[in-house]
């Protein structure tokens, strides 16, 4: 009589696994309990309380206040995705992905509605709570992007400034050797110097002559503004006067 032993997933390894009878492999199990449970966490029916919850945890954390696409706004939906999850009355199964998605959603939703009934006159638009909700996101939202967008254009305004002070730098140092090499070549025996060199000469001065010409152009530029923005000031401070005037000329007369 011959007896069949059945084998152990331990006389194959550690990392290995038997499903009806079939030997399984510990990374194969790994990746399939990852992936059971990413459907399980995209897989979930929403409700209006769901959607509710969402919101005031957006509203409270505000990922938006994060630069777009920076590992700062990820954490923050990383965050909310995890506060979610670990609510004991709503049950959610979501992931950071599954909860920007359901956002945009809504908020896609929400911005045609508003069009929609701002485009009818004369009609009052009914908000639920989800909505009331959404409104205060989008308008912070829209506030964040705009600081970022000021911001930014400050930014390469500043970095434009440099940028010509430097050329302005530079090119002063280049006309201090231009002007040393041409005083060399005038101190030079004539015999030494090229035919091109009198060329050479009236191309540099007739540079030098545009570069301060232009410097001037931005001097004269500079004073007018300076003078304009007095003049405002000036006329600022008239104008309160002024209104202190008759106002005291009221009281008095009262």
């Amino acid at each position: 009589m011959q007896v069949h032993f059945s084998p152990l997933a331990s006389d194959f390894g550690p990392d290995c696994s038997f499903i009806e009878g079939l030997l399984i492999p510990g990374k194969v199990m790994a990746a399939a309990d990852t992936s059971a449970k990413t459907i399980a966490q995209t897989n979930m029916e929403w409700t209006e309380q769901h959607d509710n919850i969402i919101c005031q945890e957006i509203l409270v954390l505000e990922p938006f206040k994060a630069k777009k696409g920076s590992i700062a706004r990820g954490q923050i939906w990383d965050k909310i995705a995890n506060n979610l999850n670990s609510l004991q009355h709503h049950q959610f199964r979501v992931t950071k992905r599954s909860i920007r998605e359901r956002y945009t959603l809504l908020s896609d939703k929400f911005r045609t509605k508003m069009r929609n009934e701002g485009k009818a006159s004369g009609i009052d638009t009914d908000l639920s709570d989800v909505e009331k909700a959404l409104e205060e996101i989008v308008e912070k939202e829209a506030v964040f992007e705009e600081t970022a967008q000021n911001d930014k254009k400050k930014f390469d305004n500043a970095k434009a400034a440099e940028m010509r002070y430097r050329a302005l730098e530079n090119l002063g140092g280049t006309q201090k050797r231009q002007r040393k090499d041409e005083v060399e070549n005038d101190t030079a025996p004539r015999a030494k110097r090229r035919r091109s060199g009198s060329d050479a000469e009236a191309y540099l001065r007739g540079k030098n002559d545009l570069m301060q010409k232009w410097k001037m152009d931005e001097m004269q530029l500079r004073k007018q503004r300076l003078e304009a923005e007095s003049n405002k000031e000036e006329q600022s401070k008239k104008q309160h006067q002024d209104l202190m005037q008759v106002t005291l000329t009221k009281t008095k007369l009262g």
